[in-house]
């Protein structure tokens, strides 16, 4: 399902939009080049900038109710709030350092935490305030180390030029010695079984049924198209669909004037294009302070023979009647859209199948309904029967076949050569938000011509070991190049046992390691990139600019703060700005305050706190042992506050 649209009809814009020097690019290779950096400005009447603005609704997965009928159990080392909170509270509580919490020492914890967060000395605690504290215990910094499967916290992440360096010697020695590497969890093991109407572990990104995957959408956020009009150089395209998009980086930036774009040029006019684009997707980089990550690591892919998404860069510029007058939202990158356009281009042909999944279970049997898979595969081209039953039968193959029957026929489903190129550049810039674990952020297309799969990958702004939220630096730096994945995705792990793969698998890495990432080769692209992105981060402010120098010359930078400080104010410029930053309080601090809120007045008092402290204590040590084990505190809280995993989602 498409997202929404809201139609505001066109009303002339009263600020001229301004003319840029050059032309237009006419074809993709002009728009899609890394040596410029393009103009491109957004215009909005204040009823079209109000109607941009996501729908919100009912939150689900680990941080509110379950999908309907199914989905993941609680299981302590499973993704959700455990994940971020019990390393930093078993950390900040255990006075005695044994590893455990006692009553005395959870309770103590509380007392600790109420005090800290009710900064006027009101005696209770509003929703803000619980968004505001929690944010503040899972800051980066690392906080000592997690439990088992867990991590200690965020750590600074190396620049591309340090984690390239690290990540060459690894991956040199882990080719000569198969006992080298790190083969690690990070907190994201299994799940539990499924709860009422459910079935295995399945992945919290997905969204409802028809709507779109990913972060944003279970946290309710529903993104709607609204009328717009572009000027690319000055190259005026009117009444054009544009929507803000992302995830994580929306979720980071939500607050403020910087967020993500999606623009479909020809949905309200038919037959409009840029270069051969029909849509064009606008990234803000914010979690990247090199801004690089992306387009460096699909330029890899691409030189390792994988189709991959072509890059550029923009400077966008917004304009909105009364509150915003080509108002610099920042520099952007410019990413290639994965449609029929893209595949075209790559395969000479519009036909075959463009899936998007979102799955900790891909191609693994789930029966011969279409349905079960509809919504973790996601496809964004119309499928025929014909290509739905060779997913299912590439699906009853992984699932069912034994190993020799696997070997045999893996090959007749999965374009091996591509997969292998696709894996190799995966796992040498452990891109951890991936299908090595999330479970995203990659396309899948059925070759018309071959009948067999192909690997594209998306969304590459934590690549190079960036992914803060899997492991620690020296883990991603030191990843195995033969059990990469943190958690078991029986897909992967057996591909990864067939000679054939192992062969051309190894065979690619060798050639990163020689001739695609060797670190001078690398180096040289971010220093050539540098020239061409300073001018525009220097717009931007002082601090980013520091922050882009400093990781360009190779230096560690503190990683963008969970709930770091909104942005200016939302459209229409008379909101407050949101609470910006990407951390469990904003997901959390409303079930905080459910829970705890006896009277249900909206706040919570020091006893209401107090008692709800002491009987989590009780609820989560199922060992009445009186002591809280590091996997008693993540289960506990994975289970307290993912209300509905599995069934039905909470009633309000």
């Amino acid at each position: 399902m498409k997202p929404a649209f809201l139609s505001l009809g066109i009303v002339a814009l009263a600020v001229p939009l301004l003319q840029a020097a050059g032309p237009a690019p006419a074809r993709p290779e002009e728009l899609f080049r890394t040596d410029r950096i393009w103009d491109v400005r957004l215009s909005f009447t204040p009823e079209q900038w109000k109607g941009i603005e996501p729908i919100r609704g009912e939150a689900h997965g680990p941080f509110g109710g379950g999908r309907p009928g199914g989905g993941p159990g609680g299981g302590g080392r499973g993704f959700g709030p455990g994940m971020f909170l019990a390393p930093v509270w078993m950390s900040e509580g255990d006075a005695d350092k044994n590893g455990q919490l006692s009553a005395a020492e959870f309770e103590a914890l509380g007392e600790k935490w109420f005090s800290k967060w009710d900064k006027q000395n009101a005696g209770k605690l509003t929703e803000e305030q619980f968004r505001d504290g929690l944010n503040d215990t899972a800051r980066p910094g690392g906080r000592g180390p997690g439990g088992p499967g867990g991590r200690g916290g965020f750590q600074p992440a190396k620049p591309i030029k340090g984690f390239v360096a690290a990540r060459h010697a690894s991956v040199a020695k882990q080719l000569q010695d198969p006992t080298a590497g790190e083969h690690f969890q990070a907190g994201f093991g299994p799940g539990g079984p499924g709860g009422p109407g459910g079935g295995g572990e399945e992945s919290f990104l997905q969204g409802r049924d028809g709507k779109r995957n990913g972060l944003s959408s279970a946290q309710g956020i529903e993104f709607r198209y609204v009328h717009a009009d572009l000027a690319f150089e000055g190259t005026l395209l009117k009444d054009v669909a544009v929507r803000y998009k992302g995830n994580g980086t929306y979720m980071q930036s939500q607050g403020g004037l910087k967020r993500s774009f999606k623009i479909d040029l020809n949905e309200f006019t038919r037959g409009q294009k840029l270069a051969s684009q029909s849509k064009l997707n606008l990234h803000n980089n914010v979690t990247d302070a090199s801004w690089m990550n992306e387009t460096l690591a699909y330029r890899l892919f691409r030189d390792a023979g994988v189709p991959a998404p072509r890059t550029g860069f923009a400077r966008v510029y917004l304009s909105v009647p009364g509150a915003h007058t080509n108002a610099y939202a920042g520099l952007y990158s410019v990413v290639e859209n994965i449609d029929t356009h893209f595949v075209e281009a790559r395969y000479k042909t519009k036909k075959g199948a463009v899936l998007k999944p979102v799955t900790n279970r891909l191609f693994e049997y789930l029966g011969e309904d279409w349905a079960k898979y509809r919504q973790a595969y996601d496809a964004k081209t119309e499928l025929s029967g014909p290509q739905i039953r060779r997913v299912i039968d590439f699906a009853k193959l992984v699932g069912e076949s034994d190993d020799s029957a696997f070997e045999a026929r893996v090959g007749d489903f999965l374009d091996l050569q591509e997969f292998a190129d696709f894996m190799a550049v995966t796992v040498w810039i452990s891109t951890m938000d991936s299908i090595l674990s999330m479970g995203q952020n990659f396309a899948v297309y059925l070759n018309p011509k071959t009948d067999r799969f192909e690997f594209i990958p998306w969304d590459l702004d934590h690549a190079f070991g960036q992914f803060g939220m899997q492991g620690t630096q020296e883990q991603r730096e030191n990843l195995s190049i033969r059990e990469p994945w943190t958690r078991d995705i029986k897909f992967l792990r057996r591909v990864m046992k067939v000679e054939a793969f192992k062969k051309l698998y190894t065979a690619r890495l060798q050639t990163l390691q020689d001739q695609l990432a060797r670190p001078e080769r690398l180096g040289q692209q971010v220093d050539e990139l540098a020239g061409v992105l300073e001018p525009a981060v220097r717009e931007e402010g002082a601090e980013k600019l520091e922050r882009f120098r400093q990781v360009v010359a190779g230096h560690a930078v503190e990683p963008s703060r969970f709930g770091g400080p909104g942005g200016p104010g939302g459209p229409g410029g008379g909101r407050r700005g949101g609470p910006g930053g990407f951390g469990p309080g904003n997901f959390l601090a409303s079930a905080f305050v459910r829970q705890m809120d006896a009277d249900n007045d909206g706040v919570v008092t020091h006893a209401e706190f107090g008692a709800k402290t002491k009987q989590w204590f009780k609820l989560w040590n199922a060992s009445n042992s009186g002591q809280l084990t590091a996997d008693e505190l993540r289960q506990g809280l994975n289970d307290s506050f993912s209300p509905g995993r599995g069934g039905p989602p909470p009633q309000p």
